[in-house]
């Protein structure tokens, strides 16, 4: 009987634990729910990806055009498919509250351009209670420039790490001059303050 009930409460602490992971990439136990884990102070740390442009002429030629972004020591480098990059003071945080207000804040340098924003306005998940995979963040892009969209898909989620990833698209079709389409395929990681 003892062996039943220690069995019993071990199960139901198990799925107590990994009820709070919600990501693929989510620590394996976690004492925190998704809420309580989102919200901080979240400076970032790591940026990578690629920008692809597309375009098809009215005649049939098409052509593409591709930058990659790496991030290192508070610089974000773009480097073109011929090589050729410029390199920008890039830094991003974000400050994610338990009552769903937040503040980005945004500083780009480079190229003798500056650049400073703080955009204040409410996060919230995008799918619901239970999966708690994407998150709204308002102002995002108009403010970063990345990607089309302020859904952001959250990868990972530890107590101390956030990874988000924007996968987004836009395409257009003018019949005189034939269709462009953009990619946008980026991953921010960040770490808790």
């Amino acid at each position: 009987m003892r062996k039943l009930v220690f069995l019993s409460l071990a199960f139901i602490t198990s799925l107590t634990f990994t009820s709070c992971k919600k990501g693929e990439n989510d620590p394996a136990i976690s004492l925190k729910s998704r809420d309580a884990r989102i919200t901080g102070e979240w400076k970032l740390t790591n940026l990578s990806g690629d920008f692809i442009d597309r375009y098809e002429n009215s005649d049939g030629t098409v052509s593409s055009y591709k930058q990659t972004l790496s991030y290192t020591d508070g610089k974000v480098t773009v480097t073109d498919q011929d090589g050729e990059s410029q390199t920008f003071e890039f830094l991003l945080d974000l400050n994610l509250e338990k009552d769903q207000n937040m503040t980005i804040y945004h500083y780009l340098n480079g190229d003798g351009s500056f650049e400073e924003y703080t955009h204040k306005d409410q996060w919230y998940w995008l799918d619901g209670v239970k999966k708690k995979t994407q998150i709204y963040l308002p102002g995002f892009n108009e403010i970063t420039y990345l990607g089309y969209d302020d859904a952001l898909i959250v990868e990972r989620l530890s107590d101390k790490e956030l990874h988000l990833r924007i996968n987004t698209s836009s395409a257009m079709d003018d019949s005189y001059f034939g269709e462009e389409s953009q990619e946008y395929f980026i991953l921010m990681e960040f770490e808790k303050e």
